[in-house]
């Protein structure tokens, strides 16, 4: 679930990006049959590099797992050749 908010992240800001990396720190366990909560936010931005961080609660707001992510934008080229462009 992290992974994929910290993906669309910039996805949903209209950005194309591939991810570098990640990391996640799991926090507590989460419970079965209970909702959870996923937010992200950019944390920095360098040239075509996205410094993304996310995290997962619980309904009461239990932080259950944390992550980061470093997003390269795509460039025209990149693209093109994907047929993304």
């Amino acid at each position: 679930m992290l992974y994929e908010v910290l993906e669309n992240l910039a996805y949903h800001q209209g950005v194309l990006t591939m991810m570098k990396s990640m990391e996640t720190k799991f926090r507590r366990p989460a419970s079965t049959g209970r909702k959870m909560v996923a937010t992200s936010w950019l944390a920095e931005q360098m040239g075509r590099n996205m410094s993304v961080s996310a995290s997962l609660a619980d309904e009461e707001g239990t932080v259950i797992a944390e992550g980061t992510a470093t997003l390269v934008v795509l460039s025209q080229a990149q693209k093109e050749r994907l047929g993304l462009a």
